[in-house]
């Protein structure tokens, strides 16, 4: 099948940004647990098995991760309710001060990136995000 210009520069497009956002990570600590970190803040109370899910990411990542957020004091391990083979991971305090800086960094990250583009490049990029954002949550698991 040839390439479609359009399916190309998606993907292009998709890729640069995952690697400007990927280096901001990075420039904040370890690239996996920031990640966790803000799934976390913006989804409240999950299990490892959530975060698998949501991220996409190898169980083993991810338990390597929140261990490594459980001793720095970033996140805590909660007995489940429902099952007693899980836990409930929560963000501390501490855990949400870093999740919040992080998130505020990504923030500027893309702010800058749009204010790169004049008005009307903004206000089309905008109109056309938000239904293939809408495509990618149906798809999403």
């Amino acid at each position: 099948m040839p390439r479609q210009p359009d399916s190309a520069l998606l993907r292009e497009t998709m890729i640069l940004f995952e690697v400007s956002q990927r280096r901001l990570l990075l420039g904040l600590g370890s690239l996996t647990p920031n990640r966790l970190l803000i799934v976390l803040m913006r989804k409240g109370a999950l299990t490892p098995t959530d975060l698998v899910r949501i991220t996409g990411l190898e169980k083993s990542w991810i338990s390597r991760a929140v261990d490594g957020l459980v001793e720095e004091g970033f996140v805590q391990k909660a007995p489940s309710a429902t099952d007693r083979r899980s836990v409930r991971l929560t963000l501390t305090d501490a855990g949400l001060a870093q999740a919040q800086r992080v998130d505020a960094a990504l923030e500027d990250n893309s702010r800058s990136l749009l204010a790169a583009l004049d008005t009307e490049q903004r206000r089309a990029l905008i109109a056309a995000l938000a239904p293939l954002r809408d495509v990618l949550k149906d798809r999403a698991p």
